[in-house]
């Protein structure tokens, strides 16, 4: 008998814990669910060869890296993170971002860290879902250290290939594209 009692006291338990979780998750909010503009970021998945080629002023030698990136969607698809690594063996480059989609502001913000900086970048921006283009924009020091306006112009080319540019003001005050990478999708 007294194990009857005790069998039906856990069931009792238990029936009431999941009564009380149900009614806690009814409660709860639900999870937001990817807009539009999330389905748009799942262009840029994939994991991608990259060349590199960045001229920090006007009439300087260009520097050339290659390496790879792996972008993909996580969050309930509201976040696109990205993971990028230069092949160099001597201090090489190793970037994380995230980009998602504020509806309230009704842009797309950013988050990037890296090995060459000790602090983050922040941008905003607007895409045009049907050129495949997503424009981002923020402000860092410049080599000056003086505050800088950057625009980077992410492209969706084809499945397989995009590419991103960096543009920015220059020492003269003048616009000019101070860094461009291609990428192609491992096969």
């Amino acid at each position: 008998m007294k194990r009857i009692v005790a069998s039906a006291a856990i069931v009792m338990l238990a029936a009431g814990a999941v009564a009380a979780s149900r009614n806690l998750q009814e409660g709860m909010p639900q999870a937001p669910k990817p807009l539009k503009e999330h389905e748009f970021l799942k262009n840029f998945e994939g994991a991608w060869d990259f060349a590199a080629k960045f001229t920090m002023a006007p009439g300087a030698p260009a520097m050339e890296s290659k390496g790879v990136q792996v972008d993909r969607m996580t969050a309930g698809g509201l976040w696109l993170i990205i993971d990028a690594m230069e092949d160099k063996k001597e201090a090489p480059f190793h970037g994380h971002g995230m980009v998602g989609y504020d509806p309230e502001k009704k842009k797309f913000i950013s988050v990037w860290v890296d090995n060459h900086g000790m602090k983050f970048e922040m941008s905003e921006g607007t895409a045009d879902l049907e050129g495949k283009t997503l424009t981002m924009e923020s402000e860092m020091p410049g080599p000056d250290g003086k505050p800088r306006k950057m625009k980077q112009v992410s492209t969706i080319k084809s499945k397989d290939a995009k590419s991103l540019k960096f543009i920015g003001t220059g020492a003269d005050g003048k616009e000019m594209t101070f860094g461009e990478i291609e990428y192609t999708r491992k096969k």
